[in-house]
């Protein structure tokens, strides 16, 4: 028997869809400017998935971009993750800062905000040793990456994204 079969959202809803994958946005650019960006899981936090028994479920789910620029050379695609993950982190610093120290959300989003350290602090210790091999790259990379991603969900938790056009300020 066809798994599934009998289930009223059987064919209504594909197992493709945002909520069991990975949401990639791209922007090509025939020089040194191109974008990806990457998110696990929806892009919105808090969404269900739309079929949670029949997909497999998504380890460590972020529901945050992190973003590479598509450059030249292994070590320009590294910088702009170094650098995008330092402007995420100064905002997530500013943001935690603000908040009470009695806040509910105060201890989590502090170890959230510590792992963000802790990921560039692995990028920036990659980069220093010197090594200029490929993986060595994108062993820092990917440790940007990730600091990009946690200090995105300390933004997120504090600064929540606009639900509405008139929110925008348009």
């Amino acid at each position: 028997m066809f798994p599934g079969h009998g289930n009223p959202l059987c064919g209504r809803r594909s197992t493709g869809h945002a909520s069991n994958a990975d949401v990639v946005v791209t922007k090509p650019d025939r020089g040194d400017h191109g974008r990806y960006a990457l998110c696990i899981g929806t892009a919105k936090r808090g969404l269900a998935p739309c079929m949670p028994t029949w997909c497999s479920p998504i380890f460590n789910e972020t529901n945050a971009y992190w973003e590479v620029q598509l450059a030249a050379s292994p070590e320009a695609v590294t910088n702009f993750a170094r650098q995008k993950a330092s402007e995420y982190i100064d905002q997530a610093c500013s943001l935690f800062t603000d908040l009470d120290l009695y806040d509910a959300a105060h201890k989590p989003l502090g170890r959230l905000l510590a792992k963000t350290e802790e990921e560039f602090n692995v990028g920036h210790q990659v980069e220093s040793a010197g090594n200029k091999d490929l993986s060595q790259w994108a062993k820092a990379s990917r440790a940007y990456t990730c600091a990009q991603v946690r200090a995105l969900q300390v933004i997120q938790a504090l600064h929540p994204a606009p639900h509405k056009p008139e929110d925008f300020g348009v």
